[in-house]
């Protein structure tokens, strides 16, 4: 009997049963509370629901039923070869590679390789909860339908993707050479194609870094959904709670919460407070537009957006008096002139590329936003997208700027990406850590923090020696999403949203 369902589910539709729309551990892959609607996607003689990233069904489950998939890890495998035309992943077999836990859901990890030889960006989760199997993530490339040639004589032979303009725009599965240079502290690796170096990777070798500064955890329950962080020149620091329609203010030292509803305004989304310390924020709620608060006065302004159906989500602002507001859903970012309080004109991205926030970079004066489904990094200069930089890495989906590096979180994976300015280059540096990425910060220190969403650690990364330190974070508060800033005095704050909570993370 085909299973059907005639809804189209919104991922942030919140649901009671066990098996969801949109289970969580689904729904946890997307950077941000609305991605996209589902659409039926039949597998064998079975009718499912799916989200699509870049063609494929990326997410897949069923809103009535369990996956016909067993816990068994070699049972799963089976089962995604038999529909392996189906999930884009052509002729290539999974392999199982680990199991883990994913916030109470099992989950196996299965790469995919073809005649030995794995395919270095690709990675199936098969979902477990306690009904059974609740879906597929499926990070997989275009073109695993027949895949290039073997590479004669090479060092240490893989498929990879290979995105940017030498490729068409797009990506593309190369049979690669992965050139390897060992450091007294590191492995660096180039992937080579036809000669060409078209990424770096490096991986520390010993855990544990220079840094032995141990950290302490303070945790602040607010309820509702704490989101997007900020601290303000005295150190006071900002959040904002879209279910619940307001902003909170936290005392630093005591954590003590303040208050302030956006009614009739809902959802205000992102987060980030100005030289006067006013706080800015998106309203989500389509055609609310963008808010400020004004502390010294009480005042909540909100100032309407400039085009119909505008999704107002994350703001940034800069040092000549602009906000820039960006809008997932209608790709495009747009100023605002604070002075002047007028919009200007937006800066369109490409179609569903899902522009996730811009951060302004104060050495070049540019913003530079992350397309988390056009995996690349955008660059807006005076005012016009001047550059977009394919990122070695899928789905990119928050950045922070600092001294001549945009630094990069991307959202299915653990991986830091640093973007050098001038040149244009990349390089990943291997996080030893599972689960994937999210918030980002720089501190005052230069080392940039980063929240793994699923692995439940705050990481600590030295830019100068390139070596990170990760801090275990409490168990009531490891659901990281969007949330993380670093204080002036160098306390990191975080949101743990789906728990209600504001964490402090003291480095001594």
């Amino acid at each position: 009997m085909i299973r059907t369902s005639l809804l189209a589910f919104l991922l942030a539709i919140p649901t009671v049963h066990a098996q969801q729309a949109t289970p969580p551990v689904l729904r946890d892959q997307v950077p941000n509370r609305r991605l996209a609607t589902s659409e039926p996607f039949a597998m064998g003689n079975l009718a499912y629901r799916t989200v699509r990233r870049g063609g494929l069904p990326f997410l897949v489950w069923d809103a009535k039923a369990p996956l016909p998939i067993a816990r068994d890890p070699a049972a799963a495998a089976a089962w995604l070869g038999q529909h392996a035309a189906d999930l884009g992943h052509g002729v290539f077999t999974p392999v199982h590679r680990r199991t883990f836990d994913w916030h109470g859901n099992a989950v196996h990890a299965f790469g995919l390789q073809h005649d030995g030889f794995a395919v270095h960006d690709a990675e199936v989760w098969v979902c477990f909860d306690a009904a059974g199997c609740c879906g597929l993530v499926n990070r997989v490339p275009l073109g695993l339908d027949a895949p290039p040639a073997p590479l004669d004589d090479a060092e240490d032979p893989c498929f990879a993707v290979r995105r940017g303009a030498a490729t068409g725009g797009g990506d593309q599965l190369v049979f690669a050479e992965r050139r390897h240079t060992l450091t007294a502290t590191h492995d660096l690796v180039e992937f080579v194609d036809q000669g060409v170096v078209f990424a770096r990777e490096s991986t520390q070798l010993a855990t544990g870094g220079t840094d032995a500064l141990t950290a302490t955890f303070t945790e602040y329950v607010f309820g509702g959904f704490p989101d997007q962080i900020a601290a303000d020149s005295r150190g006071v620091i900002w959040c904002s709670d879209p279910t619940s329609h307001r902003l909170i203010q936290i005392d630093p030292q005591t954590g003590a919460p303040t208050y302030y509803p956006t009614a009739p305004w809902q959802q205000p989304d992102g987060l980030c407070v100005d030289d006067k310390d006013r706080v800015w924020t998106g309203f989500y709620n389509t055609g609310d537009g963008l808010g400020r608060f004004d502390r010294a006065t009480g005042a909540l302004t909100r100032f309407a957006a400039p085009y119909a159906n505008a999704t107002f989500a994350i703001p940034t602002v800069t040092n000549n008096g602009k906000v820039w507001i960006s809008d997932h859903v209608n790709w495009r970012l747009t100023p605002f002139d604070i002075a002047t309080s007028t919009f200007g004109t937006s800066v369109v991205m490409p179609a569903n590329s899902w522009p996730v926030g811009g951060h302004f970079d104060p050495a070049s004066g540019d913003i530079f936003v992350p397309l988390y489904q056009g995996n690349a990094i955008a660059r807006i200069h005076n005012g016009v997208l001047t550059q977009q930089s394919p990122t070695p890495v899928g789905g990119p989906a928050f950045v922070a700027a600092a001294n001549g590096k945009v630094w990069i979180s991307y959202w299915l994976s653990s991986q830091l990406g640093e973007f050098d300015v001038q040149t244009g280059t990349f390089v990943t540096h291997n996080i030893p850590l599972g689960g994937s990425g999210g918030p980002i910060d720089v501190g005052p220190n230069g080392h940039i923090y980063l929240g793994t969403r699923g692995a439940g650690y705050i990481v600590d990364f030295d830019p100068i020696t390139n070596t990170s330190v990760s801090h275990l974070i409490p168990s009531n508060s490891r659901q990281l999403k969007d949330g993380l800033c670093v204080a002036p005095d160098g306390t990191v704050w975080f949101t743990s949203s789906s728990s209600g909570r504001v964490v402090r993370m003291t480095l001594q």
